[in-house]
């Protein structure tokens, strides 16, 4: 059974610089791989063929700006993949999942615009606080809410 999730990026702390969630998530794409903590929830559900809502978290709000698919199980990340990826030098990040058939939107969605509709987010009033962390689940219907507004 295919499970859903939001895989959430925020502006990194590397090398004693600022770098913007945006840069991140490009640099993952352009890698095909995400970065996961050990402790990252959900790490041990992750499966191939799971389906991923790319969220850019910001300080003044947050995007909603493609989806992909999940095409390996968590893997723990190696010497070469830690240099190869931004920010991955931290210690934080211990393991990887591939993504494939990444698709980012041309207009990406601002989750105020649509986070009132979202059966997993619970506080529609301050609907940030639901994403802490890398990833978070959500049900198959707010997966496809999300790809309809993308559209």
């Amino acid at each position: 059974m295919t499970s859903h999730y939001l895989l959430i990026v925020r502006d990194h702390k590397c090398n004693d610089r600022i770098v913007k969630a945006r840069e991140i998530l490009d640099d993952r794409i352009k890698n095909g791989f995400w970065g996961l903590g050990r402790r990252a929830a959900y790490l041990k559900h992750l499966k191939i063929g799971d389906k991923v809502v790319f969220y850019v978290g910001g300080r003044y709000g947050g995007l909603l700006v493609g989806c992909g698919t999940i095409s390996s199980e968590p893997y723990p990340i190696s010497d070469t993949e830690r240099k190869k990826g931004l920010c991955l030098e931290s210690e934080n990040y211990a393991y990887l999942v591939n993504i494939s058939d990444v698709v980012v939107w041309s207009n990406p969605i601002p989750l105020k615009n649509i986070c009132s509709k979202l059966s997993s987010i619970a506080d529609k009033e301050r609907p940030y606080i639901y994403l802490q962390g890398a990833v978070r689940k959500i049900s198959e219907e707010d997966y496809r809410i999300i790809l309809n507004a993308s559209k």
